[in-house]
């Protein structure tokens, strides 16, 4: 065989080799199916679909509240679709359950809670409210002023009221001839320098023994 045949041989197995290849990958290609719809692909990155906005939508429509009344927990009136947007105060102190958004066991909540029912994807519950607080008790800040963990009494309010406007405090000092004012100590008396004192003045028995000295004891 020439060498011309020979390399037409080579050049005809090498198509051959390509086709074949080339037939291969068309079928591949052929059965990669490719999603159309969106209702075909997975949400995996958690997307919002229509149903899920129009639930939240829902949602906050549903919190157009309506005034429901005080309720002990035990006693709230179930989540449904009749106490949609009713809001009911907690009188007692409690801790969620399986009904509310919050989920249940997160925490106690105080007595005078507000919860109201919302519509959460196709489940009515309890979604916890700001509680409200009754500030008629209380006095309102003014400027300048702080408070105090101090009680101040009628008794304390009485004794101060007594007190004559620029009074001093007086006290006793453990220094002679001083008192103490306003928690300062302030001489009032000072004793002379000619005055005698008790370790100035001699003793009987020590005039007894002076003259016995002079004129001879007995």
């Amino acid at each position: 065989m020439s060498d011309k045949l020979t390399a037409l041989e080579h050049l005809k197995m090498l198509a051959q080799r390509a086709k074949a290849e080339e037939d291969a990958l068309n079928t591949k290609i052929a059965a990669i199916k490719v999603p159309t719809q969106v209702s075909q692909l997975t949400n995996d990155a958690g997307y919002q679909t229509g149903s899920d906005v129009e639930s939240k939508i829902a949602a906050k429509i549903s919190s157009v509240y309506k005034p429901g009344g005080s309720y002990a927990f035990e006693s709230l009136p179930e989540p449904d679709e009749g106490t949609l947007g009713m809001v009911y105060n907690v009188t007692d102190a409690f801790t969620p359950d399986e009904r509310f958004l919050e989920g249940a066991g997160s925490k106690t909540y105080p007595a005078g809670t507000n919860v109201v029912v919302v519509l959460d994807q196709e489940t009515y519950k309890f979604d916890i409210l700001a509680g409200f607080v009754d500030l008629s008790g209380y006095q309102p800040k003014e400027a300048g002023k702080v408070l105090s963990t101090n009680d101040y009494t009628t008794a304390e309010k009485t004794k101060l009221g007594g007190i004559a406007e620029g009074a001093t405090k007086v006290e006793q000092s453990g220094i002679n001839g001083s008192i103490k004012i306003n928690g300062v100590d302030k001489t009032v008396y000072t004793l002379p320098e000619d005055v005698l004192h008790t370790a100035d003045i001699a003793t009987t028995e020590e005039v007894e023994a002076a003259l016995n000295s002079v004129f001879g004891g007995e």
